[in-house]
């Protein structure tokens, strides 16, 4: 089976300000991107045999006619194995949702990007109105089972607010039929005295490595968590720092609202090596550049990501 994932940020418009978020621009903001641009670079990929679409911004729910943009997911003759929308649960998009359940794909989600369940949290969510949000998200998912798996999925970042509540937040979304995965905040740091979002201490690692490991043992760490478990017990706390055989530019590929195309998060992260932009030229065109693309750069902390496409390639 193959495996091509492409990240697009659709918008950088967006309705919050997280604490942990920059360089977004205001819901007012005129886009970047017009809609076409978006819907043909989805037509180019899904032929260039992409797999996997995951679709975020900035807030996707908030960028106008959304439904239109998805149109090439809904009529191809390819495999495709999974779509998402990432967002943050700030304004109920029924258009939003239903294009991606109806995509042709086997697995299609929406993702709620949810860290906490208490208020105030660093998202400035309603955890009332959020929760509403998902049960009305995963009815409608139902009305789209014939299609293939449909499903509500919560996302959530490790961070200082949510490090001793693991456990209780993934066993209550597992009472509710509801996956979570889980994520480092990135880039974190190891300290003595924490004050910061990503700030941690040594002893608050082993914190989270127990409160995952207590949820293995009990069979309610699913796939992608056990993935992070090993990665935070063999690179955060070991210094692991082995190179792996970098699928950047092969199986990874981010588009930013901007329209410029980068062959990993990292690259994407700093502004570093892109390789065009759909705005100027097809992506089809840019992807045939990426071929040969090697990564040049010392280990970082968004390598994360390439520890989790790795896995994800054993699994072809």
């Amino acid at each position: 089976m193959a495996f091509k994932w492409l990240d697009f940020k659709i918008t950088n418009r967006c309705n919050n300000n997280c604490l942990y978020c920059s360089n977004q621009d205001q819901p007012d903001h005129p886009e970047k991107l017009p809609a076409d641009t978006i819907s043909n670079t989805i037509r180019d990929a899904i032929q260039l045999d992409f797999t996997h679409f995951a679709f975020l911004g900035g807030e996707p729910s908030i960028r106008e006619n959304v439904d239109q943009l998805f149109t090439p997911l809904h009529d191809h003759d390819k495999d495709v194995q999974s779509v998402m929308a990432i967002t943050n649960m700030h304004v109920f998009n029924v258009n939003l949702y239903r294009s991606i359940f109806q995509s042709k794909s086997r697995h299609a989600q929406i993702v709620a990007s949810i860290d906490s369940l208490k208020e105030p949290n660093y998202k400035n969510q309603k955890t009332g109105l959020t929760l509403q949000y998902l049960d009305k998200i995963q009815d409608i998912s139902k009305q789209y089972s014939d299609l293939g798996r449909r499903e509500v999925h919560v996302h959530s970042v490790i961070s200082r607010e949510n490090i001793t509540d693991l456990y209780n937040y993934v066993k209550y979304f597992e009472s509710k039929n509801i996956e979570v995965s889980l994520a480092m905040v990135e880039p974190y740091e190891l300290v003595e005295t924490p004050h910061r979002y990503n700030e941690f201490t040594r002893k608050e690692i082993y914190l989270i490595v127990s409160q995952l490991e207590r949820l293995d043992r009990e069979e309610s760490l699913n796939w992608a968590n056990k993935v992070l478990l090993n990665y935070i017990t063999n690179y955060i706390l070991d210094g692991l720092r082995d190179r792996f055989v970098c699928t950047a530019g092969k199986n990874h590929v981010v588009i930013e609202p901007d329209g410029y195309v980068y062959p990993c998060l990292t690259e994407s992260y700093r502004m570093g090596l892109n390789f065009g932009n759909i705005l100027n030229e097809s992506f089809n065109n840019i992807y045939t550049k990426m071929a040969n693309f090697q990564c040049k750069s010392e280990h970082q902390q968004t390598c994360w990501d390439h520890y989790l496409w790795t896995e994800l390639d054993k699994l072809r």
